[in-house]
């Protein structure tokens, strides 16, 4: 599967290069452009080329988050079985932060580039869809408990309750793969 960079191109944007996926600059004094998909205006035909390989290369993208984060999610199960609950807490948040930004990209076209910008727009999302509510509370508590307190504080205790939001880390992949549409993607994690 080829993958393809996220690059912004506006419908009004003629001076589109088909061989760098780069915009030329425009030439002071010419004309404004033509009007977007114009059939005889050839790069009408590239914008829509370039929109369709960047929707296809977004869902590969979304894909390889919601894989990523099972694999950390496997990382932290094993872990637990090694008795690492800090290093097993890291991982089940950056499961959790994985799965968000998945779902994030799959519902907004954009990924976010820091935690704080998947919090808010988590929130944007439950915001316009009453069902997003059901990773509301876990993913706090994952960002608080396993990141925050047992990661960077050191402060991993009750263990057994860390463990338990750590194995539940799962549960929240799945949900977050059902709510972007790619649950039917899912290979099976040892809930």
């Amino acid at each position: 599967m080829e993958k393809h960079s996220i690059i912004e191109i506006s419908p009004e944007d003629k001076y589109l290069s088909t061989k760098t996926s780069r915009t030329k600059r425009p030439v002071e004094g010419e004309s404004s452009p033509p009007s977007p998909y114009n059939p005889r205006d050839l790069n009408s035909f590239n914008h829509l080329f370039i929109k369709a390989s960047w929707c296809y290369g977004m869902m590969g993208e979304v894909e390889e988050l919601f894989r990523d984060a099972e694999r950390l999610y496997e990382e932290a199960l094993k872990d637990l079985e090694s008795d690492r609950v800090r290093k097993a807490s890291e991982n089940a948040w950056c499961a959790t932060l994985r799965a968000t930004d998945a779902l994030i990209l799959a519902r907004t076209g954009e990924r976010p580039v820091r935690s704080d910008l998947t919090t808010k727009w988590l929130h944007e999302l439950r915001s316009k869809d009453q069902n997003i509510e059901i990773l509301i509370g876990r993913y706090h508590t994952r960002s608080d408990l396993l990141h925050g307190l047992c990661f960077y504080l050191g402060a991993c205790e009750p263990v057994e309750e860390l463990k338990r939001r750590i194995v539940e880390t799962g549960e929240y992949i799945v949900d977050a793969r059902r709510l972007a549409g790619y649950s039917h993607q899912s290979k099976k994690l040892n809930l």
